[in-house]
């Protein structure tokens, strides 16, 4: 299951459907705002639903940067939760690429517009052949 955060709902749609399209999730579950992410994360914890493998987040148009966002996360999920982070960057935005080798649950970025092969490149350790 994959979580994505971001405010261009097209955007995510077509992210959406080549992670389903590439078989690398199964559910993909879109959220338009850092809270309305931690408030289904929560709800995931409460009720013991399944949690999200992986959390797409594009700090860039949220109320949250990717620091707080994670900070957050840390203090509420990683006692139970390995969930891994994917950063997007938008289109003339410049990577954090500090927070990616700084930040042991930031597994790597893409950039807008997203392709199939900068997915495959970030999850080659999962693609099934």
């Amino acid at each position: 299951m994959i979580l994505i955060a971001d405010r261009d709902s097209y955007s995510s749609a077509t992210l959406s459907h080549e992670l389903r399209k590439l078989h690398l999730a199964g559910n993909v579950i879109h959220t338009t705002s850092a809270s309305s992410a931690l408030a289904y994360l929560h709800k995931q914890k409460n009720c013991s639903y399944p949690f999200p493998d992986f959390i797409i987040y594009n700090p860039s148009n949220l109320d949250i940067n990717a620091t707080e966002f994670i900070d957050s996360f840390k203090v509420a999920f990683t006692d139970q939760y390995k969930s891994k982070f994917i950063l997007i960057s938008d289109k003339n935005q410049e990577a954090n690429h500090s927070l990616y080798r700084d930040e042991a649950l930031v597994l790597g970025g893409i950039s807008k517009p997203v392709s199939a092969q900068q997915l495959l490149h970030l999850f080659k350790n999962r693609v099934k052949n």
